[in-house]
Order: C-alpha cells, then structure tokens, then sequence
C-alpha cells in the first residue's frame, strides 16, 4: 500500500471540487488517497478505482465512501487574521477604524503579554478557523515576542500551515504596545529563530510593521533590511479608510503616497501582502504592480 513510497493509510471515494488553474474549475468523481504523512498521494478518477485497489493493494478498510451530500475541496487559504483580537469579533463594528484601536483592538491586544492568556486565545483561533476549512492563514500576533512563539508551537501542534508575524509598533501607539526598533527588530529575530528551530515545512516567519501610523521611518527601514537580509515575507496595513490615509500624509509629508512611503522603506516586494488597500491612487497600484 504505497504510493511515492509511503504508505497509503486512508481513500476517499466521492466528488471533488478544485481549480487546477485560473478560471478552470473541476467537478468529479474521484478516488484521493492520504499517505502516511497525512499528504495527498494520488487524485484519480472514480472509474479507476478497481485498478488502483489491485495496484497498490489497497484494503477495504482504508476506504471512505462519501455521501451524494459530501465534497472534498482544497483547504482555502486565509492570507489575513488578526488572531489576537477574535475575542473582539462583532464588537465595534460603529466605530471607525482609528476610534476602534483606541477604544477596543489595543486595550485587548496588551493582555497578551500574559502567554497563559495567549495561549488559550491563540488556541480557540486555531481551532475555529481549521473546523471552517481553513488550513492555511497568515497571522498578525501582537508586539509580545514570547506569545507569537506560543502561537506558532500550537499552528505545529495542531498541523495549520501559515505564516505569522510579530506586530512591530514604535510610535503613536499605547505604551503598553509600544517598543523601540531595537526591541522590534530584536524580537522579530527571535520568532524567526523559533520558527527555525521547530524544523517545520508548514511555517514561515512574515515581517510585521503595523501599519504607517505606528511605526516609525527608522523601524520601516530596518524591518525593510532585515527583509532584504532573510528574503522573507511581510505583511502589514495600507489605506483601510480615508481618515487613515490623511493622517498618514500630514505624519510624512515627504512621501508622495502611503505605498511610496512603504516601498521607500524597502517593505514593497514581491512577497508583501497588503491588507485593505481600499482607497490606493491608480499611481500606486502602477507602483505595487511594478514590485511584483
């Protein structure tokens, strides 16, 4: 019972529903085969299944029949979660988006220097998001180095491939939230080195600078070197709504947009991900288009 030399140990029957490419989209009867290592060993069409039982003999009890009702789809990706604020979910929703830090998302996220509090949240987080299909997701944490590791050692325990990131805040920000670029920087390294160190395929670190409006040019800058550095990935905010926007343009008003400031600061490449973007200028999708 071995395919790509591990051993077959379960074999769905039923229909599966996948995009092989953009704009293609496939139904059918197959048969998908899990092998050891809880990865896909083979997907074949369902009439194939008599020749596949004889070829890598497969025993009845690894099957899996599914029901009419039942579907197997590709686990969706997630490339933006705050994981830290699900206990806020549905709170606020009034309030715009700068009211709503200050009144609601900061207050919540300074608890989590307490990796005891970190780990029960982290772990609800892991758990809702995989039981609704999602089996990849890229986290923003908080500024607490030690519970971002807390959030990684259970994304390894529970199997969830993703990326996560230590939320780096320098200025204009809650003291609680707030450190400076050389606890930024310094802690960034160490979630990049325990990530290393758990010797896994399904984790990566994402440089994480908040956004423009708590972050300093200095710390940009560095997170921008360090990326360059590692070749790693980052994630941060850009233009969720016009007060923001402005703001932005009254604290550096020699950058000649939000993206320009970002990609003067070496934080626009091609593995930025950029979340919201709502408001950006038909120039700075030509800019973040360029970077690809």
């Amino acid at each position: 019972m071995q395919a790509s030399g591990q051993a077959i140990t379960r074999v769905f029957r039923g229909t599966t529903i996948h995009t092989p490419s953009l704009g293609q989209l496939r139904i059918q009867d197959s048969v998908l085969a899990v092998d050891s290592r809880g990865r896909i060993a083979f997907i074949r069409p369902g009439e194939e299944l008599d020749t596949l039982k004889e070829k890598f003999s497969l025993e009845d009890s690894t099957f899996v029949q599914l029901s009419p009702s039942q579907f197997l789809i590709p686990g969706f990706i997630d490339t933006h979660i705050h994981a830290a604020q699900y206990p806020n979910t549905g709170l606020g929703l009034d309030r715009p988006l700068l009211g709503w830090l200050a009144e609601y998302t900061f207050p919540l996220e300074a608890r989590f220097c307490d990796p005891v509090y970190a780990r029960h949240v982290y772990s609800d987080v892991i758990r809702h998001t995989l039981r609704s299909g999602t089996t990849t997701a890229c986290y923003y944490t908080t500024v607490h180095t030690e519970a971002a590791t807390v959030m990684c050692d259970l994304m390894h325990e529970y199997g969830q491939r993703g990326l996560v990131g230590k939320t780096c805040m320098d200025h204009n920000s809650p003291p609680a939230l707030t450190q400076t670029v050389e606890m930024n920087i310094e802690g960034t390294k160490q979630l990049i080195a325990h990530i290393s160190h758990l010797k896994t395929d399904l984790l990566s670190p994402v440089l994480t600078p908040r956004f423009a409006l708590s972050c300093s040019v200095e710390c940009m800058q560095a997170l921008g070197a360090l990326a360059r550095e590692g070749h790693y990935h980052i994630q941060t905010h850009i233009s969720e709504n016009k007060e923001e926007v402005e703001t932005v343009r009254q604290m550096f008003p020699n950058a000649l947009s939000y993206t320009h400031l970002y990609q003067e600061c070496g934080l626009l490449t091609e593995k930025t991900i950029l979340a919201h973007a709502v408001h950006l200028s038909d120039q700075e999708l030509a800019t973040c288009r360029e970077e690809r």
